[in-house]
């Protein structure tokens, strides 16, 4: 599964929004830069620092399916269509196998904000795993063998109070409102079993559009129906003035 792989480093990508309560398509986007790498591949000139990051997806808040979690985090299933990442000259193709389908966590973790001690914080991650490469020098911002499969990776960290967040969907907040947004992308050479790993930040946001549920479109439909009445009676009526 997906979420095996962000145990070796191959994290995948977080973001925060406000989830509504009726169901709702939620397009995610976003854009940024490569600031930095790690690990023993060589990275090419696809994905050099400074390239441009820009992602878009969108998904269905009511097909989200808690998959598995803990005290400290939690797993959801996360259906998307209209996937589109693109790391420098680098477009991240989404694989198709089996067991890395596309995950959001919500995990409890610290982190340091550039102070001296750490805070408590909420972490929200979308994961995706991308196709094994054939040995394309596009295929992967790195310079591997074919059969190379990598993770795209967006997070965004929120300050916790007292560490006291829930791992549910109401969570998800807006990105904009996030203390830091960040973006990795690893890959994984299969014959050597060397790693590396882009590193950047992003901004981003999100746009809903609410669908409404069935008792909606029948209030929707009773409204419309009042107002054209309204208007038929008004033009059938005349207004008589004396002198």
């Amino acid at each position: 599964m997906l979420r095996a792989l962000t145990a070796v480093g191959l994290v995948g990508v977080g973001l925060g929004l406000g989830v509504p309560a009726e169901a709702a398509k939620i397009v995610f986007s976003g854009q940024g830069s490569v600031d930095a790498s790690q690990g023993a591949l060589v990275r090419n000139a696809a994905a050099s620092n400074g390239s441009p990051f820009r992602f878009t997806f969108t998904l269905d808040t009511t097909a989200l399916t808690f998959l598995e979690g803990g005290d400290q985090d939690a797993f959801y299933d996360l259906p998307v269509t209209d996937f589109s990442a693109t790391i420098g000259n680098y477009a991240f193709t989404l694989s198709g196998a089996p067991g890395f389908e596309p995950l959001l966590s919500i995990s409890r973790s610290f982190t340091f904000f550039g102070q001296p001690f750490s805070e408590p914080v909420l972490v929200t991650t979308f994961n995706f795993a991308s196709a094994r490469s054939t040995g394309s020098s596009l295929e992967t911002p790195f310079a591997t063998g074919a059969g190379a499969f990598g993770a795209l990776a967006i997070n965004a960290f929120f300050r916790a109070e007292n560490g006291e967040s829930g791992l549910g969907l109401d969570e998800l907040k807006d990105p904009r409102n996030a203390d830091r947004l960040s973006f990795s992308y690893t890959t994984l050479d299969p014959n050597t079993r060397q790693r590396g790993t882009i590193l950047g930040a992003y901004s981003g946001s999100f746009s809903t559009s609410a669908v409404p549920e069935p008792a909606t479109w029948a209030m929707m439909l009773v409204g419309l129906g009042m107002v054209g009445g309204a208007v038929r009676y008004r033009r059938r009526t005349t207004t008589t003035t004396y002198a």
